[in-house]
């Protein structure tokens, strides 16, 4: 009887096993596993093999081109024609590869288990902003003196984080995933949607800019769509209003939107985004309001149009700026 164990292509069996042999191919594949139940055993054993190794790798970063190469000039390409040789030479092949998974196997296991190590991360921000990308593509902005922590992986149905302090997010859309953010007692639950969320002295805060978003504060929940908000303060109700700021969020990108604004609302919200502290020594000024558009502006050039918009004398003194 001849043996056709050897008839076939080594490489035509490894295109066929990872995918990548056109249709011909794989009929010439399949015809030939028909042909003899040899050839049926070899490709069984072949196969066994081709799974075990991507079992062991884990899909690391090995070469796996490289590593078949090798596999190929040191065994196959050196079998002894002779027919007895041939069972011997089969079993080479299982041993060569073997030691080519356990070698370049353990080096993909070893990278890949350190990928899938999910460690927590730890933002915090002390005199300046503070910007991230989360690993699902979300970007957030810490406000001073805020903390943020993450896993470096998301893992499991939801998408969870902590804070303190305060942050304006853009959360990337995941109807699967909900992202999720755990601030004091009170939890919020979105799935895209961008958003700024504030808690100081016993009070948060949240103001949606786009999306729905949902707050949770023990038996209590409210849904809020763009132009809303939520707020808990220290008796602990959890209450649902219209947002009436256009500066909640200026510290994130320095623009200051004010339509008959308040002068002391832009002077607070100005002194947040740039670290310093405004005060305002004219009574008069202080019933003042301002319609005006301020985007990326330096501190001197906003203290310029105050200046002139209100007639008002500048007087700083380090951190600490006064308008009279």
């Amino acid at each position: 009887m001849k043996d056709k164990s050897f008839d076939m292509n080594d490489d035509l069996l490894v295109k066929y096993l990872a995918d990548e042999a056109s249709e011909a191919e794989k009929s010439t594949v399949l015809q030939w596993i028909s042909e003899h139940s040899d050839n049926e055993r070899y490709f069984n054993h072949f196969r066994m093999i081709w799974e075990e190794s991507e079992t062991v790798a884990l899909k690391g970063s090995a070469d796996e081109n490289a590593a078949w190469d090798r596999f190929r000039n040191k065994v196959i390409l050196k079998q002894a024609p002779p027919a007895r040789i041939r069972s011997l030479s089969y079993w080479v092949r299982i041993a060569a590869v073997l030691v080519l998974i356990a070698t370049a196997g353990g080096i993909a296991v070893s990278v890949y288990l350190n990928s899938r190590i999910v460690r927590m991360v730890r933002l915090q921000s002390h005199d300046s902003t503070l910007s991230d990308t989360l690993p699902d593509g979300s970007v957030i902005t810490l406000n001073r003196n805020s903390r943020l922590s993450y896993p470096s992986r998301f893992t499991g149905k939801t998408r969870n984080v902590s804070m303190e302090g305060e942050a304006f997010f853009k959360v990337a859309g995941d109807k699967s995933h909900p992202f999720i953010i755990k601030i004091n007692d009170v939890t919020v639950t979105v799935v895209g949607t961008s958003f700024n969320i504030k808690s100081r002295h016993q009070k948060t805060e949240v103001i949606v800019e786009s999306g729905i978003v949902r707050v949770f504060k023990n038996n209590d929940r409210v849904e809020l769509k763009a132009g809303e908000k939520a707020t808990t303060g220290k008796n602990g109700v959890l209450s649902k209003g219209i947002n009436t700021s256009t500066l909640y969020h200026s510290y994130s990108n320095r623009e200051f939107i004010c339509h008959n604004t308040p002068l002391p609302e832009l002077t607070a919200a100005v002194s947040d985004a740039y670290n310093v502290e405004i005060l305002i020594a004219n009574k008069e000024l202080e019933g003042s309001k301002i319609s005006t558009t301020l985007s990326n502006k330096s501190l001197e050039d906003i203290l310029t149009v105050l200046s002139v918009t209100f007639n008002a004398e500048v007087e700083r003194e380090g951190r600490r700026i006064t308008l009279k």
